[in-house]
């Protein structure tokens, strides 16, 4: 499973309009942290594509990415923390309206022990792929040549 960290500057005064719970002198950076959702088949599984109307649980080695997924958000702590207790730096945690995207959510968040309720969405569903979802790989492959 792959996933990325990205920082950008964010104006003090967008923070302070939210009436943030944390100073507006601390709000320097928002981090976005994007991770795809964990493996859906597992080795020798028959692969289909998988996208908006195919909602597929987990696999066992899906639910294994998540559970790394949440021992790498273990590693990211607030930069203005000073104890050496870890404190999440997120503040919002969404995803698709997928159960594996929200399965993937819940195993990370639960291995990291952060109490952020996931929010589904159906802005971050896959795509649709018309006569190919759910089709074997090889039919797919036929259909197209």
């Amino acid at each position: 499973m792959k996933h990325a960290v990205h920082d950008t500057l964010t104006p003090p005064d967008a923070h302070a309009q939210q009436n943030s719970p944390i100073p507006v002198e601390q709000h320097t950076k928002t981090r976005v942290i994007i991770a795809r959702h964990g493996n859906t088949f597992d080795h020798g599984d028959e692969v289909r594509r998988v996208g908006r109307h195919t909602d597929l649980p987990l696999s066992s080695s899906g639910q294994e990415q998540a559970q790394q997924l949440g021992l790498h958000l273990l590693t990211l702590t607030d930069e203005t923390h000073t104890s050496a207790q870890c404190v999440s730096p997120l503040v919002a945690v969404y995803t698709s309206s997928l159960q594996r995207t929200q399965e993937t959510a819940r195993i990370a968040l639960t291995t990291a022990g952060i109490e952020i309720p996931p929010t589904p969405s159906t802005d971050f569903d896959e795509i649709d792929y018309g006569p190919d979802e759910n089709q074997p790989e090889t039919v797919v492959e036929k259909r197209l040549g």
